[in-house]
């Protein structure tokens, strides 16, 4: 274990009794790359959700510098006698990111940080899913790049519920402890497939950074697409990166294309 560098955690569901373990710390200092998957399901006694948010409120990683984290949305075979009569799918990413994030203290050094989203899509033509994620800034205090990947749109927001719970047991476990940090980022690196809400979300940090006078002119976007060569398209230093969202925002709003980039 002190020459474990690299750590690569996976987790499934379970349907286990529900008497949860609350787990005392455990830090891992050595680990300086970390990559971790779950999966969301979608049936309604799944366990899981509580089982990692036990495992994550006593895990700290105070040495990764590379993380990577990819949320899953269960296939949809797996889950269709819960559907509604629509084939309606609702996948909160955004829950899942605050069962992983529990401390500011947990991830102190992480440059570099990549959320990978991906999601089925259903064989019912009337089905629709509905993807809420967020990138958790204030709990990675010395974040430097992101690199967003999707293979389906999803809305940047955090959960209504900042540390929800399933069951009275849960109360056991520690409360997530937000942070308030705002990380001065380098550059941020879009792999997705629908681009207008990373849009508005990299407008926002953008102006917030200004409003702080923490602007970096250097900042650069990165945009993943490729052309018909397979080479990567574009990137955009400082303002020109705004300028970058703020099209894209105002032609989504004139009924303009905004999805499928990749073609």
């Amino acid at each position: 274990m002190k020459n474990l560098q690299d750590l690569a955690l996976e987790f499934t569901n379970t349907f286990v009794d529900p008497d949860l373990t609350v787990f005392n710390p455990f830090e891992i200092p050595q680990v300086r790359r970390l990559s971790i998957t779950t999966t969301v399901h979608f049936v309604p006694d799944d366990l899981s959700p509580a089982l990692r948010r036990a495992i994550f409120s006593s895990l700290f990683f105070p040495g990764v510098i590379d993380l990577i984290v990819k949320l899953k949305a269960s296939d949809c075979g797996e889950c269709e006698d819960y559907f509604d009569d629509k084939y309606d799918r609702d996948f909160f990413f955004n829950k899942e990111i605050n069962r992983i994030f529990r401390h500011i203290d947990q991830f102190p050094l992480v440059e570099s940080f990549c959320l990978d989203i991906f999601a089925p899509y259903s064989c019912y033509e009337d089905s629709i899913a509905h993807l809420e994620a967020y990138i958790p800034l204030n709990m990675l205090p010395s974040l430097k790049r992101i690199v967003m990947k999707g293979n389906r749109g999803f809305d940047i927001k955090e959960p209504e519920h900042p540390d929800e719970i399933f069951y009275q047991e849960e109360a056991a476990v520690a409360p997530r402890i937000s942070g308030d940090a705002f990380p001065l980022l380098d550059s941020v690196t879009l792999d997705l497939r629908i681009y207008c809400a990373a849009a508005c979300w990299i407008q926002e940090y953008l102006r917030r950074a200004r409003d702080r006078r923490s602007w970096n002119s250097s900042f650069k976007l990165i945009i993943g697409r490729k052309n018909s060569m397979g080479i990567l398209e574009g990137s955009y230093l400082g303002e020109k990166a705004l300028e970058w969202c703020s099209d894209l925002l105002n032609k989504y709003k004139d009924g303009g294309e905004y999805e499928d980039f990749n073609d």
